[in-house]
């Protein structure tokens, strides 16, 4: 989906009327190559093992010279890829990252309920409330408690 901003600012050609002639392939040029950083995986984070400074992929990135800093700005030294354990390929499966996300993103105070992680990760009960236990079991990365008396159990960021 693109913005009608964007139509609007770059006259790219959109129209609604059936008589204007379009081409059917949208032609990617240099216009809509500035916003690439938008669509594109930021999440991956460099440190610098001198300084100790984090960056985002989006950070090192020079438009003017269409390429990607490997150096630290400050002071010239090779930067190095963060390790995140939790996200590493093949630990995880996709929902399982998506269970934990979800459950993650809620505090003490607005715990979550199994059967409201389903309706936002698409999955059964029973895969959210194993899954939980196996990582309560494992790791510190989320809590689980029960509300009262009851058999449900609230899930939470540690």
């Amino acid at each position: 989906m693109i913005d009608w901003y964007f139509i609007d600012k770059y006259n790219l050609g959109f129209s609604l009327n059936r008589n204007v002639y379009r081409q059917q392939r949208f032609v990617y040029n240099n216009v809509m190559k500035n916003y690439d950083v938008y669509f594109t995986d930021t999440r991956r984070e460099y440190v610098c093992p001198c300084c100790g400074g984090e960056y985002t992929l989006e950070q090192l990135y020079l438009p003017q010279l269409d390429i990607y800093l490997d150096t630290c700005p400050r002071d010239h030294a090779k930067l190095e890829k963060m390790k995140n354990d939790l996200f590493d390929e093949g630990r995880y499966t996709e929902v399982e990252r998506k269970i934990i996300g979800t459950i993650r993103s809620h505090s003490y105070e607005n715990a979550i309920l199994a059967r409201e992680v389903v309706e936002l990760v698409g999955c059964s009960c029973i895969k959210v409330g194993k899954f939980a236990e196996k990582i309560c079991r494992e790791t510190d990365l989320i809590k689980r408690e029960k509300i009262n008396n009851e058999q449900a159990l609230r899930y939470f960021s540690s």
